[in-house]
């Protein structure tokens, strides 16, 4: 570990960033609007890998339904700072608006967390459940507790 790393690890064990953080109205409702985020974390090779994917704001987490055994689940069991974009593109770029969220990931494989952020996912996007199989034990939640944002038109 180099001594930024070292540095960024104890600020993100020692204060708690969850705290500091607040959606506006206006972030909120673009975040429960949209319907494709990107989500980058961390590879073993040092390079970020990212995915679009769908994901529901629930609670002030932004929470997203995957495998259990995807390579999301596997590499957050050894980085779990991740950094999730939502972005709406438009030909005039006096439109273009979005936001970056950053903050640590867990993954819920059961329980009341999993059991009610299932359904807010399942909520937003009818795909669940009808189209796309899920299965409890073997599908899991992730659950991004937000730290750090940057918002652009808002």
């Amino acid at each position: 570990m180099t001594v930024a790393e070292g540095a960024i690890d104890f600020f993100y064990h020692v204060l708690d960033y969850s705290l500091m953080i607040h959606l506006s109205a206006a972030e909120e409702s673009f975040l429960r609007f949209q319907r494709v985020g990107v989500l980058a974390i961390g590879s073993k090779d040092g390079f970020p890998r990212a995915i679009p994917l769908c994901y529901v704001l629930h609670k002030g987490a932004v929470y997203i339904g995957t495998g259990g055994n995807s390579w999301k689940v596997r590499r957050l069991d050894r980085e779990d700072r991740v950094t999730f974009v939502v972005h709406e593109y438009s030909e005039d770029w006096d439109n273009l608006r979005g936001i970056r969220l950053s903050g640590r990931a867990t993954v819920l494989r059961s329980g009341p967390e999993y059991t009610e952020s299932k359904e807010a996912l399942f909520a937003k996007y009818h795909q669940y459940g009808s189209t796309l199989e899920w299965v409890d034990g073997e599908d899991v939640m992730l659950k991004v507790e937000l730290e750090a944002k940057a918002s652009w038109d808002l």
